[in-house]
C-alpha cells in the first residue's frame, strides 16, 4: 500500500468504506461464511476469477512500466471491457506473501466497477484518465484498501490483536502468511486508538535512511509525522533497531520508550538483505537494502488496550 503519510483522513475513511461495502457484496455473492479461513477465502477468489474468464499464469520475470519497477503481479485484460476476462501474471521472483496480496489487489480492480482499468486503446477515457499520476495513485490506494479488507477483515484482525493482549509478536506469528508491513500498516488504520507506524529503508551500512512511511494516526485527522523524534532518541526501540541491523541479519526490539516527553510502547522489527528491481531509462537496476518496521502506541493507551478481551 502507498505510504499513509501521503493520505488524508477523508481518503483513508472512504477507502475503508469502499473495502467494507465490496467485501460484504463479494461474501454474499460467493456464499463465503464470515468465519472462513484466509485459505478458504483465497480458494473462493480463485474460483471466482476462473468463472469470470481470468487465468493466473507464472511469468518468469516482468517489470510493471506503470510503476517503473518489478511487481509481484499484473493483470492483462483481453479488451477494455473487464467482463471479457484476461490473465493475471505472477512474478515467481517475489515471496508468496507478496504474490497473494497482489492477486487480491488485482481482484479488487476486476470486481469494483468504480475503479477504472488500464486500456490498450489510447482514445479510451480510462486510459487517458490514468495518465494523471494523482488519479492513478488514488485508484491504486482504493484497490489496496479493498484488497486488505478481503485479506485481513478488520473485525477479525481487531479480535485477534485483542486476544493476544496487543502482543504484536504473537499477532505477526498468527499472520505469518501475510507480508509483515501490510499487517502493521493495516492495524494502524483500523485500530481504535491513536497509533504510529514507520517503514524505514536503509540502503547501505551508513547512517543514511529513507522514510518510506512515517505516520501518527489518531483516526480523526490526517496522519502526522512522528518517527524522526524516535530515531533521534538514544535507547528508543527505533534507534536500537536501526543500530542492531549492523550486527544481526534480522530481529526485533520491543520496549517502552520516552520520546519527546511521552512514554510509548513500541515494537520494532529489522530485516537485512532485501532487494527490488527498478526500471530506469529502459534499463533494469537491482537495489539492495535493509528495512526497519515500527508500530507503537502511547503507553497509557497500550496498557488499557492490552487489558481488553
Amino acid at each position: 500500500m502507498q505510504p499513509l503519510k501521503l493520505q488524508t483522513h477523508e481518503k483513508i475513511q472512504k477507502g475503508m468504506q469502499k473495502g467494507k461495502q465490496l467485501a460484504k457484496k463479494i461474501y454474499e455473492e460467493l456464499g463465503i461464511d464470515e468465519n472462513a479461513s484466509r485459505q478458504d477465502v483465497f480458494r473462493y477468489l480463485r474460483t471466482d476469477l476462473r468463472s469470470m474468464g481470468y487465468e493466473i499464469y507464472v511469468d518468469d520475470e516482468f517489470l510493471n512500466v506503470n510503476i517503473n519497477q518489478s511487481a509481484p503481479a499484473i493483470t492483462v485484460f483481453k479488451t477494455k471491457d473487464r467482463k471479457a476476462g484476461g490473465v493475471i501474471k505472477i512474478n515467481p521472483k517475489f515471496k508468496n506473501t507478496d504474490i497473494i496480496e497482489a492477486v487480491y489487489h488485482e481482484y479488487a480492480h476486476i470486481k469494483d466497477y468504480s475503479l477504472p482499468i488500464y486500456s490498450t486503446d489510447p482514445s479510451d477515457m480510462n486510459s487517458e484518465a490514468l495518465y494523471d499520476k494523482s488519479y492513478q495513485e488514488l485508484i491504486e490506494f482504493y484497490a489496496d484498501m479493498i484488497a486488505y479488507t478481503l485479506l485481513m477483515p478488520p473485525e477479525q484482525l481487531i479480535k485477534d490483536v485483542k486476544s493476544y493482549s496487543y502482543n504484536i509478536d504473537q499477532l505477526l506469528d498468527s499472520y505469518f502468511d501475510i507480508e509483515k508491513s501490510s499487517v502493521l500498516q493495516w492495524l494502524t488504520i483500523i485500530d481504535m486508538f491513536p497509533c504510529h507506524f514507520a517503514w524505514i529503508l536503509l540502503p547501505d551500512k551508513t547512517n543514511l535512511y529513507i522514510l518510506h512511511d512515517d505516520c501518527y494516526y489518531d483516526h480523526e485527522l490526517a496522519p502526522k509525522t512522528f518517527i524522526t523524534k524516535a530515531l533521534n532518541t538514544e535507547g528508543s526501540a527505533t534507534h536500537e533497531a536501526v543500530k542492531q541491523r549492523e550486527k544481526l541479519p534480522s530481529g526485533k526490539i520491543n520496549k517502552v520508550t520516552n520520546v519527546d516527553g511521552s512514554q510509548y510502547q513500541c515494537f520494532a522489527y529489522y530485516e537485512s538483505d532485501k532487494s527490488k528491481k527498478l526500471l530506469k531509462q529502459g534499463k533494469v537496476h537491482t537495489v539492495n537494502y535493509d528495512r526497519v518496521l515500527i508500530i507503537g502506541w502511547k503507553d497509557n493507551f497500550y496498557k488499557f488496550m492490552s487489558g481488553l478481551k
